[in-house]
């Protein structure tokens, strides 16, 4: 026998409701949803009540909510499980929500990485080091990872220049000290870039503030 023991409102999610189903745990709802149902405390609920539940209302908003996160921009499937555990969504839901971006190519790891290191590297350049570990950080494999890195044409020293030429106004630079130096060096291995590129870096910066200084 499956008893509703606790309907109460989640604390950080207005408007949704959390069920408990034998003094544990079961689903998360909506107020609209707990209001068309009936649901009540002490209320005996059949397994086919809860499988409808499951299998209509929950899967058709959870859904609706993971595409409606896409619709901003690509995620991956960790990005879509946290959002929709957040939300007390069940572990069968989620499940099921996320075969169904799946199978209609909402979800796609590779395109995901694509579209990440593009945006990165056309912003804020970082190094190779540093978009595999955010990328895995977002749940991506590191196979996967260093694959769609090694297809993009990526030059960590132009990109590395780049970068901290808009933090180091040569022009104004007369001596490149060691201590300036270790501030390149250390801004740079922060943002993922390789001893090797990092070093040739700091060959670059040394001769163009030499030659401006002469």
């Amino acid at each position: 026998m499956m008893k509703i023991t606790k309907i109460e409102p989640q604390k950080r999610r207005k408007n949704r409701w959390s069920i408990f189903i034998n003094g544990e745990f079961s689903f998360g709802i909506s107020a609209d949803d707990l209001y068309h149902l009936g649901l009540k405390e002490g209320q005996i609920i059949e397994k086919k009540e809860l499988k409808y539940i499951e299998d209509t209302i929950l899967y058709t908003k959870g859904k609706d909510k993971a595409l409606h996160l896409l619709s901003y921009r690509s995620r991956t499937e960790k990005e879509i499980r946290q959002r929709l555990y957040q939300e007390s969504y069940p572990k069968r839901v989620i499940d099921r929500i996320v075969d169904f971006l799946y199978k209609y190519s909402f979800l796609d790891d590779k395109v995901f990485a694509e579209q990440f290191v593009k945006s990165k590297m056309q912003g804020k350049p970082m190094g190779k080091k540093m978009l595999v570990y955010q990328l895995e950080q977002k749940g991506l494999s590191k196979d996967i990872a260093e694959i769609v890195i090694a297809k993009q044409d990526i030059n960590e020293v132009e990109a590395a220049y780049q970068l901290i030429k808009k933090r180091v106004n040569i022009m104004n630079i007369t001596e490149f000290t060691l201590k300036e130096k270790q501030r390149v060096y250390n801004y740079l291995q922060r943002r993922g870039f390789s001893y090797d590129s990092i070093y040739q870096v700091l060959d670059k910066l040394e001769k163009n503030i030499q030659e401006n200084s002469n």
